[in-house]
């Protein structure tokens, strides 16, 4: 029974990982933003940011992730098994990378790491609440746009499935022992995957893909690459977790701005009328 639990591990971390990116909306098609003059006018992001119409369109966003499985055809199940396949083939280079970043660590390094994880966690938000600054001194809805986007990916990806499947997979992570194939499912062993590179991932997809130019991109990926390098380097994840994370992060972020940017359902509203000579109802639809 302990070789085949031993043998059944990576087969079951694979499973993991297209569960997750099934939920995610992986294959989804290709996320083209609205431009900048037409978001207020036509998606579904609320005009106010604080409102409950914003906590609407969270909850609208969680279930068209869960249900993106759902809208998939051939190829996008084709992607979500190449993407759960990428992940599980970085297990085999788990402990090489591993042994190598450790023994290159410095005091120097450490201090680097254990402040810069933050952009995978508290820091994150307050980039998000910059953008949200900026939409208030310049009315510019782009900025907002980022600001909802990435407050509902955080919300998806690290609020609700990364912290399910950390608890679910209960893998060990690297600080508690040398092999990655060592899993306690439901407990606190929750290397995998890594929370704070699908949260930096989320947020660096949602910036990057409301301002598509190169040198954004670089930066805010490469943050978030950073951060992942980050929890290797501090012990705490292997880099499975981390692409793992990446990639659901990556995926969740797409998704939410995908859906967002559709235009908003038409509204239908009753009204009494009367002009002195007859009455009714008037029939009337907004867009």
């Amino acid at each position: 029974m302990g070789s085949l639990w031993t043998g059944a591990r990576p087969g079951l971390l694979l499973l993991t990982v297209l569960i997750a990116f099934r939920s995610s909306g992986l294959g989804s098609e290709p996320v083209t933003p609205a431009s900048p003059d037409s978001i207020a006018a036509s998606d579904r992001r609320p005009d106010n940011a604080f409102s409950l119409d914003t906590l609407r369109l969270f909850a609208d966003d969680t279930v068209y992730v869960f249900t993106g499985p759902t809208r998939w055809d051939a190829g996008d199940w084709l992607a979500a098994a190449g993407a759960g396949g990428f992940a599980i083939g970085t297990t085999a280079f788990d402990r090489s990378i591993r042994d190598s970043v450790q023994a290159r660590r410095s005091p120097k390094l450490d201090r680097f790491s254990r402040a810069f994880e933050h952009m995978g966690a508290d820091y994150s938000f307050v980039v998000l609440a910059g953008f949200e600054g900026y939409h208030f001194l310049a009315d510019d809805q782009r900025s907002q746009a980022v600001f909802v986007d990435g407050l509902a990916a955080s919300l998806i990806a690290s609020g609700f499935i990364a912290p399910v499947l950390k608890y679910s997979v209960g893998r060990e992570r690297p600080s508690d022992t040398a092999n990655p194939y060592r899993f306690r499912p439901f407990t606190n062993h929750n290397s995998f995957p890594s929370g704070h590179t699908t949260q930096a991932f989320a947020v660096a997809t949602v910036i990057a893909a409301h301002y598509p130019t190169w040198w954004v991109e670089v930066l805010a990926f490469g943050s978030a690459g950073l951060v992942g390098y980050c929890r290797v380097e501090q012990n705490a994840h292997f880099t499975s977790d981390v692409v793992a994370g990446a990639l659901l992060g990556w995926s969740v972020a797409r998704c939410v701005i995908k859906h967002n940017d559709q235009s908003r359902a038409p509204k239908f509203t009753l009204v009494p009328y009367s002009d002195g000579h007859s009455s009714g109802v008037l029939f009337a639809k907004t867009f």
